[in-house]
């Protein structure tokens, strides 16, 4: 039996030049979240929307090879750092790529003098959110989307390190 490890990769600081092609890894990695309800807006994201985004904060990329295979948003708000749209392509998952991203977003947070760090998570999604929960992270409240009277997310949150 042969045993292949997983492609090295490493972390980065995007430049907003990149943010095409991080908006095409967020469309590919939410693909799957098309069907939510409220649908996802992850899968209309642009290099123009991530953009934006960026000028609020920043992108990481998570490059195999030189080639981009994951990214995550992330912004200074008042009184913590927030993190989303942290998807990594398919074919990449499992690699730990995704956990990196969040230890970057996390390491960012204590260098900028965030006291925490917040993440948005769908109700309908229970393994990501246990995901977080395992790595720290606690229900702040939950809230609901814009014309909808139950909940249809989480927002969980860490004290940062």
């Amino acid at each position: 039996m042969t045993h292949h490890a997983s492609p090295a990769f490493h972390i980065r600081e995007a430049s907003p030049s990149e943010a095409d092609r991080a908006a095409e890894i967020i469309r590919t990695a939410f693909e799957e979240e098309a069907v939510l309800d409220p649908p996802t807006g992850a899968i209309r994201e642009t290099g123009d929307s991530v953009r934006g985004k960026m000028q609020q904060g920043g992108l990481a990329l998570a490059e195999i090879d030189g080639r981009a295979v994951g990214c995550v948003l992330y912004e200074l708000r008042e009184g913590h750092l927030y993190f989303g749209r942290l998807g990594v392509l398919p074919e990449h998952r499992g690699q730990g790529v995704g956990g990196a991203l969040i230890a970057y977003v996390e390491a960012r947070a204590h260098a900028l003098g965030a006291p925490r760090i917040e993440i948005a998570v769908r109700t309908a999604l229970p393994l990501t959110r246990a995901r977080y929960e395992r790595l720290g992270y606690a229900l702040v409240e939950e809230r609901c989307h814009e014309g909808y009277t139950v909940p249809t997310y989480a927002v969980l949150a860490k004290t940062s390190s």
